[in-house]
């Protein structure tokens, strides 16, 4: 909650933290995929 009041206040614009979860998924996918093969 209060990472969610900061964000507003620093006045990002809205596609920024959208982008940043599609990114954020995109890596633990990736990672999950890696340890799947035992890397």
């Amino acid at each position: 909650m209060r990472l969610n009041s900061s964000v507003r206040h620093t006045r990002t614009p809205n596609y920024l933290p959208s982008l940043k979860d599609s990114i954020l998924r995109e890596v633990r996918n990736a990672t999950m995929s890696l340890l799947d093969r035992g890397a």
